[in-house]
């Protein structure tokens, strides 16, 4: 079941130990996105006058606030104090412009998946290791790529020689 709770009427921290008392086998879930979040530490902090708090009530509010948002103390902490240095609460960090960049191109992923085949590898889900026979799939893969190579250099002529 789903309760939506108007906590705008906890206006005291009087208010705010009468309701843990009253909701201690009341399991909080916390708002889906940090926006609200930091919208709901900064607007508890407004409400209850943080600044002019006593050390024990300040403890207080910041249980209530770990309850209600899910966050850890010493992430509160560091959110109230940007909050009294009057700093507007929101992420600083961003994704970067240009994310990591793809070790392996799609082509890559498929020949990886040919070779799979031609070891006869069970799938990756089963949790078995393969590798030591892919090892030597590539090994030879190897091998005949490289006395191609070797071949298609070497003056055909002087190809005898090297038999």
């Amino acid at each position: 079941m789903v309760i939506d709770m108007n906590e705008t009427r906890l206006k005291t921290v009087a208010q705010l130990r009468a309701f843990f008392n009253g909701t201690l086998a009341v399991e909080f879930q916390p708002i889906g996105e940090d926006s609200l979040r930091y919208e709901h530490i900064a607007a508890v902090l407004r409400r209850l006058g943080y600044r002019r708090l006593k050390r024990g009530d300040k403890g207080v509010v910041l249980r209530y606030l770990e309850r209600t948002t899910g966050y850890s103390r010493q992430q509160l902490t560091r959110l109230v104090r940007r909050g009294l240095e009057g700093e507007v609460l929101a992420k600083r960090y961003a994704p970067p412009r240009v994310g990591f960049r793809r070790k392996f191109t799609p082509a890559d992923v498929a020949l990886l998946a040919e070779t799979r085949c031609m070891a006869r590898c069970p799938a990756p889900r089963q949790n078995t290791s393969c590798s030591a026979a892919l090892a030597l799939l590539a090994l030879r893969q190897l091998v005949q790529y490289v006395s191609r190579l070797v071949y298609s250099t070497v003056d055909p002529g002087s190809a005898e020689d090297l038999r």
